[in-house]
């Protein structure tokens, strides 16, 4: 059973400077208010947000990370950084606190290290993270947020990110932290105070009354940009603005947006006992009258426009069918594996979720338009059969394409090997480079370097 979603009409009426803005409820995603919020637009240093999410999932708080020298080359010194030397070591939350309050580039670029090995492996999971996202509109070319042209993001894509990242309680904490101690390290024995970027945080003329997090960021090409949440009476909401001139008018765009939101709409919390026992009409095998009574664990909430009574409310409940159907997909697709559904379909759809056919797919001896049922196996045959069928005119094996048995002909991957790489890659997608293989567990750096001149994309 599943309560609908209150649908929230956006509101136009704004006074909101910015090219490109949005607002949002945090607990449901319902957008309240949007201006041209699909565009692409430099992102500048909101860029992190994504880089600091994945940090953040991925590593531990009492890390230690060091400064390589090849981190230390992947930025320029003269400007966005906290002069971390070669051979320092910080914390992961030493790390992750400067990224994201000061925007950081040299600490940004040791903890890309600590979780991809290197800045291009690191931007790769950015942008599968994306992808897993649906942000359509946006793809990162860097991890600092440094203009390129490959480098974008839409504002409705980064209100997206933030309600996501959220979820993560150490995310949260970085992004709601006006300043943090930074720790004395090995080359360093001075502590350091950061403050937060964004002056919505901070005691000043642009704080804001019920701010909950912010992060600001900024380059020529793109202007000034700013992600934020704040809270009043039970309401959480997300703003995002992009495209300002100045920092004064970003931080005056966002108020604006909350002012609104605020002033408009009302969080209403809903008990158990408001809600009374209806009967409806089941339609699932035969036709038949069935009680439905309301069953949860708690309250649930409800954003709503206007002062409404909540004895005046209604409820509309619409009954789904729960059981997943569950199918496996394997042969010459570019992601094999196991997918579920909640509703019923057609093999060509499965296809298309499992990213389409690979070059050396009989798509022929398939009936795309065949419905699917509970368990069943798809298996997409190859034009030619044996090891061979993932090796193209360069001789090499194509990991994106390659089976089980394919991969075991290379040197050193057994049964096991195999199946571990075509287990990373039903989980992380495509493979984006050969050197991605150096995630794969069991795939050390001599066994890397055996492997590295034998396959391809």
């Amino acid at each position: 059973m599943a309560f609908s979603a209150l649908q929230v009409q956006a509101e136009e009426n704004v006074d909101v400077a910015a090219p490109e803005a949005i607002l949002i409820d945090r607990a449901s995603g319902n957008v309240l208010y949007e201006k041209n919020s699909s565009t692409r637009r430099d992102p500048a240093s909101l860029t992190k947000l994504m880089g600091l999410y994945i940090a953040t999932m991925k590593l531990k708080d009492d890390m230690s990370i060091t400064m390589s020298d090849a981190a230390y080359e992947t930025y320029d010194h003269s400007s966005g950084v906290l002069w971390i030397q070669k051979e320092e070591t910080l914390t992961v939350k030493d790390a992750e606190y400067a990224s994201m309050l000061m925007s950081a580039n040299d600490t940004m670029a040791m903890l890309a290290q600590a979780v991809g090995g290197d800045q291009d492996s690191f931007v790769a999971m950015m942008n599968r993270m994306a992808a897993d996202l649906q942000m359509n509109d946006t793809h990162f070319n860097n991890i600092f947020g440094l203009y390129q042209e490959e480098n974008y993001a839409s504002a409705a894509d980064l209100a997206t990110l933030t309600r996501k990242a959220l979820q993560q309680p150490t995310f949260a904490q970085l992004f709601g932290s006006s300043s943090y101690i930074l720790s004395a390290t090995n080359k360093n024995s001075q502590e350091r105070v950061l403050p937060n970027d964004c002056q919505l945080l901070r005691s000043g003329a642009h704080q804001y009354d019920g701010i909950t997090g912010g992060k600001i960021g900024s380059t020529t090409e793109g202007g000034y940009a700013i992600s934020a949440s704040a809270a009043r009476n039970g309401t959480e909401l997300i703003a995002v603005v992009m495209g300002e001139e100045n920092a004064k008018n970003a931080y005056a765009d966002v108020a604006k947006l909350f002012d609104y939101g605020f002033r408009t709409y009302q969080t209403v919390t809903i008990s158990k006992d408001m809600i009374k026992p209806i009967t409806v009409e089941v339609k699932e095998g035969r036709k038949h009258i069935a009680d439905v009574i309301f069953s949860a664990d708690g309250d649930f909430s409800l954003l709503l426009k206007g002062n409404v009574p909540t004895d005046t409310l209604t409820a509309e409940i619409q009954v789904e069918n729960d059981r997943l159907l569950y199918v496996y997909i394997s042969g010459a697709v570019k992601s094999p594996g196991v997918y579920s559904y909640k509703r019923p379909l057609l093999v060509g759809e499965v296809i298309k979720d499992a990213g389409g056919f690979n070059s050396y797919a009989d798509s022929e001896a398939i009936n795309a338009a065949a419905p699917i049922e509970d368990g069943l196996h798809i298996h997409i045959p190859y034009k030619t059969d044996g090891i061979g069928v993932a090796v193209k005119d360069d001789h090499k094996i194509h990991l994106n394409e390659a089976d089980e048995k394919t991969l075991t002909s290379l040197n050193g991957i057994g049964p096991a090997m195999a199946a571990a790489i075509i287990a990373y890659r039903n989980e992380h997608g495509s493979f984006t480079s050969v050197e991605e293989l150096k995630q794969v567990k069991g795939i050390g750096a001599a066994k890397y370097e055996k492997l590295k001149d034998v396959v391809d994309l």
